[in-house]
């Protein structure tokens, strides 16, 4: 099993979600786990660092409101096993009730 699959399914499993058969691959296939609130986009490097540029979290943004659900990045650092989850401050605010 590749390292992106073991981290998929160690998502699906950590966030109570379903893997998305084929989500990089097709159109109506998007984020790579689903839960009920949360499209998750995993990623895995084998550097020390992982890039997230605006027009990549615009698009994953985008693919979870259209699913009307809260995007969010699940990163590994193969190096290490450091695993980061990125979501914006304002949905960060919102699940935590912090506003």
């Amino acid at each position: 099993m590749k390292l992106w699959q073991k981290k998929e399914k160690a998502d699906e499993k950590d966030f109570n979600g379903k893997r998305t058969s084929g989500s990089g691959s097709k159109w109506h296939s998007k984020g790579d786990v689903k839960t009920n609130v949360y499209l998750i986009e995993d990623k895995t490097t084998d550097k020390g660092t992982y890039a997230i540029g605006v027009k990549l979290w615009r698009k994953i943004y985008t693919e979870a409101i259209l699913s009307q659900r809260i995007p969010l990045f699940s990163i590994k650092f193969n190096k290490d096993g450091t695993e980061l989850i990125v979501i914006s401050k304002s949905d960060f605010l919102s699940v935590t009730n912090s506003t």
